[in-house]
């Protein structure tokens, strides 16, 4: 704890700051709330300092917040050597990895200090017009007041009704993904969207993961990142299962077109897109969870276009309920906002 007087992050270590460059590279909807009350100068290590404000120019000059390849680009672009562009390196290198743990304390914790200090700078502000004794100045001071209690809160106002019309009225508005399963697409005018959540009912062992691995298969064909997380199953059982896609081999029949097999995967592989998947323990693992994971994902350069959980009733709720149709639906809706906030279908 190197600040006493707590005005830089300081006194909440490196790693915090670390992690909370991590959360504002990777959390574009977080960077927007806190980016304008943000000083560079609260980050305490010189090199940490300079990529905060190299995020700072970007996010002020072209209003955006770069990821993790633009930023290292701007950051070369800028040093002054060679010696400074390996500690800068070092640095982001830390950022890239850092843990994803505690991401709403970090977030939390961050833009409260944020919002604190702006809060002082306008009380010194409003003292000092308090000591000229001015009563006239009342509804200034009360306006200071207002405007630093009411930062960091957020800039979404809604839209005008007749925003972006050329956008609105576009034949491909929606851009559906393909299931695959020509039935179902037509259903779907389509297929799914991203930011838009379907859901699979059926009884056990009727082939729901089937299912699910067709989708994330023809999404892989449309040359879509794709991100399939399960639960129970092996992740060699998932992996045969796309080759049969592929292949229209019989699984049961794959051992006997092993090279065949090879030569799909490897031109598969060589396309666009890619097919992660991901096995999650089915005991504790909540959307909080699964959402650090894909922004750890984005910021290594993996951003999903589609993300298929198989399944549900796998992941807990973040929260405690007495009823368990309670939680399930908090898991849902947690699962629905995480679509619509990381732009994914799922």
């Amino acid at each position: 704890m190197s600040n006493s007087k707590r005005e830089d992050f300081g006194y909440l270590g490196k790693d915090f700051q670390v992690r909370l460059l991590y959360q504002i590279l990777t959390d574009r909807k977080y960077a927007e709330s806190i980016m304008d009350i943000m000083d560079a100068n609260y980050f305490e290590d010189e090199f940490l300092r300079k990529i905060a404000i190299t995020v700072k120019n970007a996010h002020e000059k072209h209003e955006a917040i770069p990821d993790m390849n633009s930023l290292e680009m701007r950051l070369m672009d800028s040093a002054k050597d060679n010696i400074q562009r390996d500690f800068i390196l070092r640095q982001l290198r830390h950022v890239k990895e850092a843990n994803a743990n505690d991401t709403y304390w970090v977030q939390e914790r961050a833009l409260k200090f944020c919002k604190q200090q702006e809060l002082k700078k306008s009380v010194k502000e409003i003292q000092q017009i308090i000591d000229k004794g001015d009563i006239d100045d009342y509804d200034r001071c009360e306006e200071i007041l207002k405007k630093a209690l009411e930062t960091g809160d957020g800039k979404d106002d809604g839209i005008d009704v007749f925003n972006d019309m050329d956008s609105v009225l576009a034949d491909d508005f929606r851009k559906p993904i393909k299931t695959g399963i020509e039935g179902l697409d037509n259903c779907m005018d389509g297929g799914l969207s991203k930011g838009e959540l379907a859901v699979i009912l059926a009884p056990f062992g009727v082939g729901k993961t089937t299912m699910i691995t067709k989708i994330a298969n023809s999404a892989k064909n449309q040359e879509l990142n794709v991100l399939q997380i399960f639960f129970e199953d092996n992740p060699k059982v998932i992996q045969r299962k796309h080759l049969a896609c592929w292949s229209g081999v019989n699984l049961n029949d794959l051992k006997f077109h092993k090279d065949e097999l090879k030569d799909i995967a490897e031109k598969k592989g060589a396309e666009k897109g890619q097919l992660k998947l991901k096995k999650f323990p089915s005991d504790g693992t909540t959307i909080p969870h699964i959402k650090q994971y894909i922004k750890k994902q984005i910021a290594q350069g993996f951003r999903p276009d589609i993300v298929l959980v198989d399944y549900i009733d796998c992941i807990q709720s973040s929260k405690a309920f007495k009823d368990s149709w309670d939680a399930e639906g908090n898991v849902m809706r947690q699962f629905e906002t995480m679509l619509a906030e990381l732009d994914m279908a799922g």
